[in-house]
């Protein structure tokens, strides 16, 4: 078979005879090359002998052969080159790479195909035809319909059904008339809903908006509240820091703190204020022209009930209210001799204090 060049906008892919390769699938594909360029069956068909490959090229040499004896038988043994026709070449390659195992899995597939959830009628019955034909090619279209009624949704199913449809068209057109009762139908739904809906969401704002209002009216109350004790508690600091500001240590001269609690190394600096001596203050003055500082004990004026001599036992002649360093007995010059041991001294009178060396000055002489 001769051939003419062609020019090729569209290139169409090879057919090896794969078993991954469906013919019928591979031939659809060349069909819409062949319309890109503008091929006639005589075009196509020879076209369709430069794109087998491998196995299929092995089939079309025997295919040829065969066609070219029966041609040459035909014309009484004057050997004859066949002429192939578009629809006899593609029958034969459809019919040689399609095993049983192949229609078996279509036939599946076509059985088992369903319209899916959220798939459109229009794309269900397009993908219901193309699985038809994977099967069976020349399948009538009575059956096609059958099978396309029956894979629909009920909704579609219930109203096409009962109608006895012959053709694939006039199902396709049911099922757009239905399609467009459904969208009317709930178009009609959602303005009669509409008015509710927006009464409800309305109501629903004015409460938010309610709640929003004593929230804030709330929180104005807790910041002023939160601000009233702030300036309370800001100005009792202030007020406590300006009287300790008043204080001021007589030691150190700084202020905040008083001579009693002051820190600072300048001890000698603090002055009595009744006898002008340096180290104490008047409180404490040990002078017996103190007024103010009476014993509990004797009722004498110039020490305090722990420095009252009136409690204390001399060791040496072992009477109160003197030490024995200042004792004027006239044993003393024989202290030393005639002072008992610690082992025969007499124990000092009940209610006395222990005859130990003070080592308090004297107040006689302060």
């Amino acid at each position: 078979m001769t051939t003419k060049p062609v020019k090729l906008g569209v290139v169409p892919s090879t057919f090896s005879g794969r078993a991954d390769q469906d013919p019928y699938k591979y031939l659809q594909r060349f069909e819409l090359a062949a319309q890109a360029n503008s091929w006639d069956e005589t075009i196509k068909t020879a076209q369709l002998q430069n794109y087998l490959a491998d196995t299929a090229l092995l089939w079309l040499h025997k295919y040829l052969k065969e066609q070219n004896a029966q041609a040459t038988a035909t014309a009484g043994g004057t050997p004859t080159i066949a002429k192939i026709k578009w629809k006899d070449i593609t029958e034969a390659l459809q019919k040689a790479f399609r095993t049983v195992a192949s229609k078996e899995v279509a036939e599946d597939k076509m059985l088992a195909r369903k319209q899916r959830s959220g798939e459109s009628p229009e794309d269900y019955v397009y993908a219901k035809i193309d699985l038809m034909s994977d099967y069976e090619s020349d399948m009538d279209e009575t059956t096609q319909v059958r099978h396309i009624v029956r894979g629909l949704k009920p909704l579609y199913f219930e109203k096409i059904y009962p109608q006895n449809l012959k053709t694939v068209e006039e199902v396709l057109n049911q099922i757009r008339r239905i399609s467009d009762t459904q969208f009317l139908i709930t178009k009609y739904v959602e303005v009669n809903s509409v008015e509710p809906a927006t009464k409800a969401v309305a109501d629903f704002s004015k409460i938010l908006e309610l709640q929003s209002k004593q929230h804030a009216q709330q929180m104005d109350k807790m910041m002023e509240v939160f601000t009233t004790q702030f300036k309370f508690q800001n100005n009792k600091t202030q007020n406590f820091s300006s009287q300790n500001n008043l204080v001021q240590c007589a030691n150190c001269g700084k202020r905040n703190h008083n001579a009693n609690q002051c820190r600072g190394q300048k001890a000698p600096k603090i002055q009595c204020m009744h006898c002008g001596k340096f180290g104490h203050i008047a409180g404490f003055c040990r002078s017996q022209q103190s007024s103010s500082i009476i014993c509990g004990t004797c009722n004498k004026v110039g020490h305090i009930l722990n420095m009252c001599l009136s409690q204390v036992t001399c060791n040496q002649c072992q009477r109160r209210g003197h030490l024995s360093r200042n004792c004027r007995s006239g044993n003393q010059q024989g202290r030393s001799s005639t002072n008992p041991t610690p082992n025969n001294r007499t124990p000092p009178p009940r209610g006395t204090v222990n005859a130990v060396e003070m080592t308090t000055p004297d107040l006689n002489t302060a």
